[in-house]
């Protein structure tokens, strides 16, 4: 069998054999690791920028994916089927920093089910976790608009309950969920 006949046979595998809810803590566009290491680039920049500062030590970095739906239903990964695996493009529009966190505002350039404020958590404080990001972007007083065109590529997947294997599962090397500053 030919390469190519394969990935048709895949990704026609991939829509027909949908994973369970169960199997899926939450589905995302995770960016690729260059992409994430190339975004904390930016990102300090805009810190510095904005603040006369850098990112804090000690806190934890992310900048690993976009979340579109935690804890998906079964219509939630059906609605997403001819998406995962592929590659998609986010837009960032805007950072938010306070004493807790840092967030990018993000803007999918394809009709995705986002939940709340589409965004991408770039670090958080120890007292926080990654989720303080909602509470961060609520209040657009902190938003901060990025004067770069930035466009990220990231690949639609479902993150497994062990919140480090994906669905459908690539071969790319993907960003790691957190990093050090």
């Amino acid at each position: 069998m030919k390469f190519s006949e394969w990935v048709l046979l895949k990704e026609s595998e991939q829509t027909q054999q949908l994973p369970a809810p169960k199997d899926i803590l939450y589905t995302c566009c995770v960016l690729e690791r260059s992409t994430q290491s190339n975004l904390v680039g930016y990102v300090r920049r805009w810190m510095f920028e904005a603040s006369g500062h850098d990112i804090p030590k000690g806190w934890t970095g992310r900048c690993h994916h976009m979340t579109i739906k935690f804890k998906p239903k079964a219509a939630d990964i059906a609605a997403l089927a001819n998406y995962f695996g592929k590659k998609v493009e986010l837009d960032v529009t805007d950072f938010a920093f306070d004493d807790f966190g840092i967030a990018l505002v993000v803007k999918p350039t394809v009709a995705l089910p986002v939940g709340q404020q589409p965004h991408i958590t770039v670090a958080h404080s120890p007292e926080v976790g990654a989720v303080y990001s909602n509470t961060l972007l609520a209040d657009k007083s902190k938003w901060r608009p990025v004067h770069d065109v930035l466009r990220l590529p990231a690949l639609v997947v479902g993150i497994k309950p062990d919140n480090v294997s994906t669905w459908p599962e690539l071969p790319e090397p993907l960003a790691a969920a957190s990093i050090s500053f």
